[in-house]
């Protein structure tokens, strides 16, 4: 199979339709709308600890605030493996669930916020770092 043939196939299989409940259980939670349309169990890192970070300071919406007000916009989520497994895309939409910062009441966060589509995790730069940033599109 080829790799459009694969994703066709996960996109009709079973492990899909547990993709699009956990999606819902997440856009039912969170102000954010899930785009990353890979397996759950996609790795993201086998390290025991890793940061998400969610700098939004310095996208358009935020331009016109002064900087101790924009710095409210910036998350850095701490998630630690279960059970020294690696840490997947699973893992990782639990912990954002779980966070206030990007819970449907904390909307405070989304204020000023177009852009609401999370596009992707992306790994670090440098193989030793242990920050993850998130990319949201809209």
């Amino acid at each position: 199979m080829n790799s459009d043939e694969e994703y066709e196939h996960y996109r009709n299989t079973a492990v899909n339709s547990e993709w699009r409940e956990l999606r819902d259980i997440f856009e039912d939670q969170t102000y954010l709308r899930l785009c990353i349309e890979e397996p759950l169990d996609t790795i993201i890192s086998d390290k025991d600890c890793i940061v998400i970070c969610d700098v939004r300071d310095n996208m358009y919406e935020y331009s016109s605030l002064p900087q101790y007000e924009k710095n409210k916009y910036n998350n850095f989520l701490v998630v630690r493996s279960i059970e020294g497994k690696p840490i997947t895309l699973r893992v990782v939409l639990n912990e954002m669930m779980a966070c206030h910062y990007y819970s449907r009441d904390n909307l405070d966060q989304s204020e000023y916020l177009d852009h609401i589509y999370l596009e992707s995790i992306d790994p670090p730069s440098s193989p030793d770092s242990i920050q993850y940033q998130l990319f949201l599109g809209s």
